[in-house]
């Protein structure tokens, strides 16, 4: 699309959280002069994060509901031609027993499905959720829905690692847009021939029209080629040698990620297709250290207690002012402390206290005064936030506490990453 051809594109952002993707629509407008990407509306049921939302887009229309009582009447009268979500995650997480499109917190996505279809403005789709959706039937029935109605589409699997910031958070984005016009040279979009509707009677119900796409699919799909192999695990250790960060993908031999046995589509999983909006978006200079990102004022408070040190000193992930790495930042952060975040050291030699406290293991008295000199601290709701992409603006409300500060950021996405891919969606 050409900065020309619109002046203004209505956004409807749903499961809204703090507003990542709103912040993503304001990134991509900074840059594309020509376009107004108004976000209409926003729909999100937590209270805390919705607080946030509304503090920092006083001026937005948000909507405090589940999304399971909005109505195709309620959509088509904001007319949105760009729908943003990021729909619960937990369905498709170990913690949250894997149980899919059977959970739940399902049920709001498969409603929504059902509407889509009754949305004529719509013209572009981003989605985003954890590593595990590209395999899953949620997955499947978003893109049944999306072939029946015309779109065209692309996956991927990216990190923001893989732009030099600092942070990992490895999740899955699809992007879709109607109509069949060329989207490059991917080989792996719908041809044609798959844009092509189905005629459906007049009291063909929604429901049914979205299992009639799904099979319509599934046995259109071509035969996954059998050339597949397990990459080597990527295994990032501390300096004590505990804790560990381990990602494994189940690859073809050109460096594709496959999906399942029976949905043989290829994720995209890096920015190479992506160069020219990264490019745009001035996203491709970061500078890959996390010095940039921290804060030396008002960080006492931070500080990790001595005495959980003799009990989880072995199970952080602990990285420095120069390190270019951090794990992903979970909900849980700040309250467990194994595999939901990396902590900061702030002084000593990490090696050398390790070693120390090894050798008065007995003595958790002697191990808590002895890693006490590495000044461990959590890293600041602020710093987090500056990490995922959102600007020094960005703020909470007074009443918001520590804990509900994390958990909403760990609910959050990656706000460079989605403008990448929303500039892309629109403009590549």
């Amino acid at each position: 699309m050409s900065d020309s051809a619109v002046d203004e594109l209505r956004v409807l952002e749903l499961f809204s959280g703090i507003g990542g993707m709103h912040r993503a629509c304001e990134l991509v407008e900074s840059v594309e002069c020509g376009t107004k990407l108004n976000v209409v509306a926003a729909v999100d049921i937590n209270t805390s994060a919705n607080a946030i939302y509304r503090h920092n887009h006083p001026d937005t229309t948000h909507w405090q509901r589940d999304i399971k009582g909005l109505t195709a009447k309620d959509i088509k009268k904001i007319r949105p031609d760009i729908l943003l979500m990021s729909p619960p995650c937990q369905p498709h997480t170990r913690q949250g027993k894997r149980r899919d499109i059977q959970d739940p917190r399902s049920d709001g996505l498969k409603h929504l499905l059902q509407l889509i279809p009754e949305v004529p403005s719509l013209k572009y789709v981003l989605l985003e959720n954890v590593q595990g959706f590209e395999s899953s039937e949620s997955r499947d029935l978003v893109l049944a829905t999306l072939s029946g109605e015309g779109f065209y589409w692309k996956e991927f699997l990216i990190n923001p690692n893989q732009l030099n910031i600092p942070n990992s958070r490895l999740r899955y984005y699809l992007v879709a847009r109607k109509g069949c016009v060329s989207w490059g040279s991917d080989p792996h979009l719908p041809t044609e021939q798959d844009c092509v509707l189905n005629v459906q009677s007049d009291n063909e119900t929604s429901d049914s029209k979205v299992n009639k796409n799904l099979t319509e699919l599934e046995s259109n799909m071509t035969v996954c080629e059998s050339n597949v192999t397990i990459d080597e695990c990527n295994v990032k250790n501390n300096s004590a040698g505990n804790a560990t960060n381990k990602e494994c993908n189940v690859t073809s031999q050109d460096g594709n990620v496959i999906i399942n046995e029976h949905n043989v589509a290829r994720l995209h999983t890096d920015f190479s297709s992506l160069k020219i909006s990264v490019e745009k978006l001035g996203l491709n200079q970061a500078s890959g250290s996390l010095d940039s990102f921290l804060q030396d004022e008002d960080v006492n408070e931070y500080l990790l207690d001595d005495k959980i040190l003799p009990k989880y000193g072995k199970v952080l992930d602990i990285v420095d002012r120069s390190s270019h790495r951090t794990c992903c930042f979970t909900k849980a952060y700040g309250h467990y402390f194994e595999g939901t975040g990396s902590v900061l050291q702030q002084g000593g030699d990490r090696s050398a206290a390790y070693a120390q406290a090894e050798s008065v293991a007995d003595s958790p008295e002697e191990v808590s005064r002895i890693l006490s000199e590495l000044k461990l601290r959590f890293f600041t709701p602020t710093e987090i936030s500056q990490l995922m992409g959102f600007p020094k603006t960005f703020s909470f409300p007074d009443e918001t506490t520590r804990k509900q500060k994390y958990k909403t950021l760990g609910n959050s996405l990656n706000v460079h990453v989605v403008a990448i891919l929303l500039h892309f969606l629109i403009y590549c």
